[in-house]
C-alpha cells in the first residue's frame, strides 16, 4: 500500500509547490520596489502561463502607484496582456480580483491611455458574471471605482445598483454616507436608486438611531443632486421637521443649504440659518474647501429671494464675506468667485465699506489677464456685472480693464452658444448708457450668432443697445447698420419655428427696444403681440410689462390684427379687474387706445379714475409724460368718439391741457425756417390771398394744446386756411424687411396728430425732410407752390 500512495503524494507536493510559486509571485508583485517591480513585470509578461489574476494585480499596481514610476511601455504591455487574458480565459476570475483591479485603476482617475481604457472595458464586461457572488462591500467598492473612472451609467452600473438597492438597509450608517458621496459626484441619473436611499435614510433618521450629522448631510446632498423633485421635496420636509442642526459643521450645513436653494419647493427652517451663523468663524471658514464656501454664498443668495420675510440669508452673506477677509481665505475657483460677488451684491447696502474690502480681497488674485482667462465667459460676466452694480468700477480698475479687454476680444473669437449669449448680455447691460466699442463688438457677435443663442438673450441685448447713448440717434438717421442687422437677425430667429418659452419681461424688453430704436419689423411685432395677448389671457402679464408692449407697438404705428386684438382685450380686462394698471402705466394704455383707434368708454373712464387721484405720486418726469399722453388721448376720444368728461374727470383733463400748453416748445430749426421762408415767397407771388405765414400755431378751440409747425392764416379774419407740418427724422420709424431698411413710416405720435388734425376738418400738408434735402431752391419753391395750391384748390391764386 505504501507503493500505491507514493504517486499521489508526489502529485500533491507538485501542486503545493506550484501554489507556493504563485503565492511568492503575488507577494513579489505586491511588495516589489521600483527596480524589482520592472523585473517582476518582465518575468510575468514573458511567462506563457501567467494567471489572469496576477496580470491584473500587476497592471493595477503599475497604473496606480506614483512611487514606482513604471515605464509607459511596461504599463501598456501589462494592460494589453491582462485584457487579452480577460477576454480569452475560460476559467472563472474571482469577484475579489475584478474589484481589486478596478479599485487600483480608479485610484489614478479617469484613464486616458488606450491600453488602460481597454482594460477597464474588459473588467466591466466581467461584472455581470461576478455580481451575484459579490459581497455588499465589494458592490460598494466597485460602484465607487466606476464613479472615479468617470464611467457613464451603463448596464454594469445599473446592475450593481439594482443588487445594492434591495440591501440598502444592511449597510452601516458610515457605508450609506460613503455611498451617498459617491452618488453625489457621479453625474448618473438614478432617480429610483436615490429614492430608495432617501427611504433608508428617513427610516434611520426617524428611528431615533442617533445618526451623525455627516450621514444626514451626505444623503441629503446626494438626493438633492440626483433624485426627482418630489423625492427631494419630501427629504427636505423631513430635514425641516426632524434634524437638529446645532451639531452640524459649516460644511455640512452648506451642503444641505445648497439642496434647499437648488430645489425651491421647501423653505429652510430658521434653525439652519441660526446654526450657520453660529458655526461661522474666520478660522472655521478658512478650514473649509473653497468650493463649499462658494456654494454657501450662492445658496444664501438664491434663498434670499425666497425668504423675503427673513433677513437671515443676507446676514449670513455679510458675515461669511467678513470671515473670508479676516481669515485671508484665497484660492477660489472662478465659479466660486462669481457666486460670491453676486451674492454680496444682493446683501450690500449703501456706503458699506465691507463690500469694497471683500471684492478687493477676492479679486486681487483674479485681475491679471492670465487669471481672467481661467473664467468661463458667463462666470466672468456675472462677476463683472455684480462689480458694476456695486459701483466698484473705479475701486477695481485692474479687474474692470482686464474684463472689458477680455470681452472685446471674446466677441471676435468665441463660438456662438447659449451660455456665451447670456454672458454677453450681462456685460452689455453694464455698459448702459455709455456704450462703447465693446458694445458694438457684442452687437455684431449676436448678429452673427443669432441662430445659436437663446431668444431671451436676443431680447436683452436689443434692450441694452436701445438704452445706449448715440444708438437711438443713429437709428433715427438710419446710420446704425449693426443694430438694424441685429433686429433682422433676431426676427429670423423668432420666426424660425423653434419653440422656446418666453416670459412677459422678454417680450416687453424686445418691443420696448424696437419702439425706442424706431425700428419697425412687422412680422416680429405681430408675433410679439400674439405672445403678449396669450400671456394676458393666462394672467401672466403685469402692469409695467404690458404697458411696455403697448407703448412699443403704438410708437411704431404697428396696426396688425393681433395688435388691435391685444389692445381690445386689454381694454376689456381693465374694468373686469383681471389686470390692474399702476398709476405710472395708465397713460400708456390710454395713449395706445388712441393711437390704434380702439375705443371703450368704460375702460377709458376707469383708467382716468385711476390716474386722477394718483398723478401726484408720480415723479415730475413721469407726471409730465403721463399728462402729455392723456392730452392726446382725450382729444381723440372727444373728437372721434364724442367723449364728454365728467365733473370728476375735469380736473385731470384741465391739468393735461395746461401741461400741453406749457410744454409746447418752440423748436424751430433750419428745416422749419427754410420751409416757412419758401411759403412766404410763394405767398408773395399772390398777394390777393391775404394769407400770412405764422409759426407754432395752437389749434384751439378745436384741438386745444395741439401745436403745428406753421399755418397760413387769413390776416383779415384770423382763420387758418392751411396747416403745415415740417417732419424731420424723429417723426418717422424705419421699416425693416428681410435684410435691412426697406422704407419708413410715421411714428405713432405723428400719425395720431395728423389724424386728429384732419378729423377736425383742417387742411394739412406735410413736408418730409428726405424729399426736402434732395431739392434745390427752385425745386423747393415749385414743390411748396404746388402743394399749397392743391390743398387750397386755388391754382389760379398760385400760377406756375
Amino acid at each position: 500500500s505504501l507503493s500505491f500512495m507514493l504517486p499521489s503524494r508526489r502529485l500533491s507536493a507538485v501542486a503545493r509547490q506550484k501554489l507556493r510559486r504563485q503565492s511568492d509571485l503575488r507577494s513579489r508583485i505586491v511588495d516589489a520596489d521600483k527596480h524589482e517591480f520592472e523585473e517582476v513585470c518582465r518575468e510575468l509578461l514573458s511567462s506563457g502561463s501567467a494567471l489572469p489574476a496576477d496580470l491584473l494585480c500587476a497592471a493595477g499596481r503599475a497604473v496606480a502607484s506614483t512611487k514606482l514610476s513604471v515605464m509607459a511601455e511596461t504599463v501598456d504591455a501589462l494592460c494589453w496582456a491582462s485584457t487579452e487574458r480577460l477576454c480569452s480565459a475560460e476559467e472563472e476570475i474571482p469577484s475579489s480580483e475584478v474589484v481589486a483591479a478596478l479599485v487600483s485603476l480608479a485610484s489614478a482617475g479617469k484613464p486616458h491611455r488606450p491600453s488602460i481604457r481597454r482594460l477597464v472595458e474588459g473588467l466591466k464586461a466581467r461584472i455581470p458574471s461576478v455580481t451575484p457572488q459579490m459581497s455588499l462591500q465589494e458592490i460598494h467598492r466597485t460602484i465607487t471605482a466606476l464613479c472615479k473612472l468617470k464611467e457613464p451609467l451603463g448596464v454594469e452600473v445599473q446592475l450593481l445598483l439594482d443588487h445594492l438597492d434591495r440591501r440598502l438597509d444592511m449597510l452601516s450608517d458610515f457605508a450609506l454616507a460613503s455611498l451617498a458621496r459617491t452618488i453625489a459626484s457621479s453625474g448618473w441619473k438614478i432617480g429610483d436608486f436615490a429614492k430608495s436611499m432617501a427611504v433608508s435614510w428617513r427610516q434611520r433618521a426617524e428611528g431615533q438611531r442617533g445618526l451623525k450629522s455627516n450621514v444626514h448631510a451626505a444623503v441629503v446632498f446626494a438626493v438633492g443632486k440626483v433624485a426627482d423633485k418630489d423625492v427631494i421635496t419630501e427629504v427636505l420636509r423631513v430635514a425641516n421637521n426632524s434634524l437638529d442642526y446645532s451639531t452640524f459643521t459649516f460644511t455640512e450645513l452648506s451642503q444641505i443649504l445648497w439642496v434647499y436653494a437648488n430645489n425651491g419647493g421647501v423653505i429652510p427652517s430658521e434653525s439652519i440659518w441660526k446654526s450657520l451663523l453660529g458655526a461661522l468663524s474666520a478660522d472655521g471658514v478658512g478650514a473649509c474647501a473653497t468650493q463649499t464656501i462658494g456654494y454657501a454664498f450662492w445658496a444664501a443668495g438664491v434663498l434670499s429671494h425666497k425668504c423675503h420675510s427673513s433677513g437671515l440669508p443676507l446676514e449670513l452673506i455679510r458675515q461669511m464675506a467678513q470671515c473670508v477677509v479676516l481669515g485671508s481665505v484665497r484660492g477660489f475657483q472662478p465659479s466660486s468667485v462669481s457666486y460670491m460677488v453676486w451674492a454680496v451684491s444682493l446683501a450690500a447696502s449703501q456706503d458699506c465699506l465691507w463690500v469694497g474690502d471683500f471684492c478687493k480681497h477676492l479679486l486681487a488674485d483674479n485681475s491679471s489677464r492670465e487669471t481672467i482667462d481661467k473664467f468661463k465667459s458667463l462666470e466672468l460676466a456675472n462677476t463683472f456685472a455684480a462689480v458694476c452694480s456695486l459701483g466698484l468700477k473705479d475701486s477695481l480698475p485692474e479687474f474692470v480693464a482686464a474684463a472689458r479687454q477680455y470681452f472685446a476680444a471674446a466677441a471676435k473669437t468665441v463660438p456662438g452658444t447659449a451660455a456665451n449669449g447670456r454672458a454677453f448680455t450681462q456685460v452689455a447691460w453694464t455698459m448702459v448708457p455709455e456704450g462703447g466699442p465693446e458694445m458694438e463688438a457684442i452687437v455684431d457677435w449676436f448678429t452673427a450668432n443669432s441662430d445659436k443663442v437663446g431668444l431671451r438673450s436676443l431680447c436683452r441685448i436689443l434692450w441694452a443697445a436701445s438704452k445706449c447713448d448715440g444708438v437711438v440717434e443713429a437709428c433715427a438717421g438710419q446710420q446704425s447698420s449693426s443694430v438694424v442687422l441685429l433686429v433682422c437677425a433676431a426676427a429670423r430667429r423668432f420666426l424660425d419655428g423653434r419653440s422656446e418659452r418666453l416670459e412677459q419681461q422678454d417680450v416687453a424688453l424686445l418691443v420696448w427696444a424696437l419702439g425706442t430704436l424706431r425700428l419697425s419689423h412687422y412680422e416680429l411685432e405681430e408675433r410679439c403681440c400674439v405672445l403678449a395677448r396669450g400671456m394676458l389671457m393666462d394672467g401672466r402679464n403685469d402692469s409695467r410689462h404690458l404697458a411696455m408692449v403697448l407703448w412699443g407697438i403704438t410708437s411704431n404705428s404697428h396696426r396688425s390684427q393681433p395688435a388691435i386684438d391685444l389692445i381690445k382685450d386689454t381694454a376689456l380686462a381693465v374694468p373686469s379687474g383681471s389686470i390692474a394698471f399702476d398709476v405710472a402705466d395708465v397713460a400708456v394704455v390710454l395713449w395706445a387706445m388712441a393711437a390704434s383707434d380702439v375705443y371703450d368708454q368704460v375702460a377709458f373712464r376707469h383708467l382716468l379714475s385711476v390716474l386722477a387721484p394718483g398723478s401726484g405720486r408720480l415723479s415730475a418726469a413721469e407726471r409730465r409724460a403721463s399728462l402729455s399722453k392723456v392730452h392726446r388721448a382725450y382729444l381723440w376720444a372727444r373728437l372721434c368718439h364724442g367723449f364728454v368728461h365728467s365733473p370728476q374727470e375735469a380736473a385731470l383733463i384741465a391739468e393735461a391741457l395746461e401741461e400741453a400748453q406749457i410744454s409746447g416748445v418752440d423748436a424751430r430749426g433750419a428745416f422749419q425756417t427754410g420751409v416757412c421762408r419758401t411759403l412766404e415767397r410763394v405767398l408773395a407771388r399772390s398777394p390777393r390771398t391775404g394769407f400770412q405765414v405764422v409759426s407754432e400755431v395752437d389749434l384751439a378751440p378745436e384741438l386745444p394744446g395741439l401745436v403745428v409747425d406753421a399755418a397760413l392764416v387769413d390776416g383779415r379774419i384770423g382763420s387758418r386756411g392751411l396747416l403745415v407740418e415740417v417732419d424731420g427724422p424723429h417723426h418717422y420709424v424705419s421699416v425693416l424687411g428681410a435684410s435691412g431698411v426697406s422704407g419708413r413710416q410715421y411714428n405713432g405720435q405723428s400719425a395720431l396728430k395728423h389724424e386728429l388734425i384732419r378729423k377736425a376738418g383742417f387742411r394739412l400738408i406735410c413736408v418730409e425732410d428726405e424729399k426736402w434735402r434732395t431739392m434745390d431752391r427752385a425745386d423747393r419753391f415749385e414743390f411748396i407752390r404746388h402743394e399749397v395750391s392743391d390743398a387750397l384748390n386755388s391754382r389760379e391764386l398760385f400760377p406756375g
